[in-house]
C-alpha cells in the first residue's frame, strides 16, 4: 500500500500558528462517519458535502471518547462521539497532540488510517473565530472533486456538533449555489485548485481571515 506524507505549518496570511497537511498519495480513502439514519436534507452550508447527517446524541448521553486524552477540547470530543468516533487511530494518536500545539507536523501512514481526522480534529480545535462572508477561518486545499466530496464528508458531522460549518467547492457543481453558501460565511472550505482560483479571481472568496491551511495530496496539485 502507498503511504503519505503530511506537514503542519502557520500561514502567512494570519500570523497566527497554522495548519498545512501535505498529503503524499494518490488514492485516499479517509476514515467515514457511519450513517445512523437516513441523511435530513442539507442546509445551505453543506449543499456540496457528501452528507450532511442527523445527530442524536445530547449532551446528557455524551461520555468523553479516547480523544481526549490526546488533547482535545470537550467541544470538539462532543462531536467526534456525536459522529460515531470513539477510538484514534495511531496516525492520529501521533499527529494530534502535536498540531494541537501549533507546531509544524509531518507525518505518513497508509491509505484508509484515518488521516483526514488527524488534520481535521486540531483544525476544528484550534480555528478562534468564525467565518465571515467569503472569509473563512480554514482552507483545506485538494486535487479533486471526489477527494474534496470525502475529506468534506468525514469533517462535517464533526463541525456540525461543535457549531462549525464546512462547506466544498470544486467544479462541476452549480457555482452559484457555493457563491451563495460562502456569503452566508462557512468556517472550513474544501477547494479543489481551479475553483479555488476562479473564486478568488471574481473576489467571491477571500484568504486574508484564513487560520490554518491545509494541503492534502500535495503532490497531485
Amino acid at each position: 500500500m502507498r503511504s503519505r506524507t503530511q506537514a503542519l505549518r502557520p500561514t502567512a496570511a494570519s500570523h497566527r500558528p497554522g495548519t498545512l497537511w501535505s498529503d503524499m498519495s494518490d488514492n485516499n480513502r479517509p476514515q467515514r462517519a457511519p450513517r445512523r439514519s437516513r441523511p435530513a436534507p442539507r442546509p445551505a452550508e453543506y449543499r456540496n458535502a457528501a452528507v450532511a447527517p442527523v445527530l442524536t446524541l445530547s449532551k446528557d448521553d455524551y461520555v468523553p471518547t479516547a480523544f481526549i486524552e490526546l488533547g482535545v477540547p470537550p467541544s470538539v470530543d462532543f462531536g467526534l462521539a456525536a459522529a460515531g468516533f470513539t477510538t484514534p487511530f495511531a496516525i492520529q494518536t501521533k499527529a494530534i497532540p502535536v498540531a494541537l500545539t501549533g507546531r509544524d507536523v509531518c507525518g505518513r501512514a497508509k491509505t484508509g488510517s484515518g488521516k483526514t481526522l488527524a488534520f481535521g480534529v486540531p483544525l476544528l480545535a484550534r480555528l478562534t473565530k468564525e467565518g465571515e462572508p467569503r472569509r473563512p477561518a480554514a482552507l483545506v486545499l485538494v486535487p479533486t472533486r471526489e477527494l474534496a466530496l470525502q475529506v468534506a464528508e468525514v469533517l462535517a458531522p464533526v463541525a456540525i456538533a461543535c457549531g462549525r460549518t464546512v462547506l466544498a467547492v470544486y467544479g462541476g457543481a452549480s457555482r452559484q449555489q457555493q457563491i451563495d453558501a460562502l456569503q452566508a460565511g462557512v468556517d472550513v472550505v474544501v477547494a479543489t485548485p481551479l475553483r479555488l482560483i476562479d473564486l478568488l479571481k471574481e473576489n467571491e472568496l477571500q484568504l486574508d481571515a484564513v487560520e490554518i491551511l491545509v494541503l492534502d495530496e500535495a503532490d497531485r496539485m
